[in-house]
């Protein structure tokens, strides 16, 4: 459990303190329970000992999180100019960006993740999102399709999908998409509402 992971890495800590790597996962395992800050004031005692791209990274998800999208950007650019190549440092600025309604500056951030890291659904599903958002629904199209041919398991690629459908009156391709997704989720509301859309034409 991450509690008794956090536990255990507090006992690191207590005999080694100047190991960065401890500070890391310690907020990792904050992150995963949903304690942000916790998990930042870790990042920050990880940086102060050594500046590492991926804790920059781990700290702007974070922040994020928390809403702190210009933050979460400063923090995402001092991962970028310490390693171009942290392709989590890219996704999670384009999700800031798309937070922000900036989604221009969203597509370009995911499409450089998305280069260093092309089997990453969530990241295809999120560019998607932001194609959909700019009206570009045929390229959207293509970026949730190339999500569920990396995991066909990845429900709400078939969702935004379905949604894209709707936005070209490609009714019952949509109904499709919505009924794949009930299938993976059944007691997803909004599934069934926009395949109701679809439906009525």
């Amino acid at each position: 459990s991450f509690d008794a992971a956090i536990t255990a890495f507090d006992r690191a800590l207590e005999l080694e303190s100047r190991i960065s790597i401890i500070h890391d996962y310690r907020g990792l395992a904050y992150a995963a329970l949903e304690q942000y800050r916790e998990a930042i004031r870790s990042y920050d005692a990880a940086l102060e000992i050594d500046f590492q791209p991926k804790v920059f990274a781990h700290k702007g998800i974070c922040l994020a999180e928390l809403g702190m999208y210009r933050d979460a950007i400063e923090s995402f650019d001092k991962a970028i100019e310490l390693d171009e190549t942290v392709a989590e440092a890219w996704l999670g600025k384009g999700n800031a960006y798309y937070d922000l309604g900036k989604y221009s500056e969203a597509r370009d951030a995911y499409e450089r993740g998305l280069a260093l890291d092309p089997e990453n659904a969530v990241g295809w599903t999120r560019l998607g999102m932001v194609l959909s958002s700019l009206h570009q629904y045929e390229d959207a199209i293509g970026t949730y399709e190339r999500a569920m041919e990396i995991d066909p398991s990845f429900s709400i690629a078939y969702f935004t999908k379905g949604s894209a459908l709707i936005a070209l009156g490609r009714n019952e391709e949509a109904v499709v998409a919505f009924n794949a997704m009930i299938h993976l989720q059944p007691e997803f509301v909004d599934a069934w509402i926009h395949k109701g859309r679809a439906l009525q034409g």
